[in-house]
């Protein structure tokens, strides 16, 4: 996360900071929720999919393939492997 090139992603929720980092053909993508409650965020992009979860602030049921939207505990983050090659 700390080498590369990242930029912000847009979500549908005010409350969810999420960013993506590429670095030798690989994107990693982190989605952090801000708020004091549970939330569920969509990318607007759809260029980053696949996802695969590398971890999170606890077990989260794995992404439905037909679904964009990510759960998110209080306060909670995921973080998630692109499965292409991206940037």
């Amino acid at each position: 996360m700390g080498r590369g090139k990242w930029h912000i992603l847009e979500t549908d929720s005010p409350s969810v900071l999420a960013h993506c980092c590429h670095w030798q053909g690989r994107t990693v993508i982190a989605v952090h929720n801000l708020a004091d409650k549970p939330c569920t965020a969509t990318l607007k992009s759809h260029e980053y999919t696949p996802l695969f979860d590398l971890f999170g602030d606890r077990l989260y049921e794995p992404l439905s393939a037909d679904s964009p939207s990510i759960p998110l505990e209080t306060y909670g983050y995921r973080w998630f492997r692109v499965n292409r090659i991206l940037g």
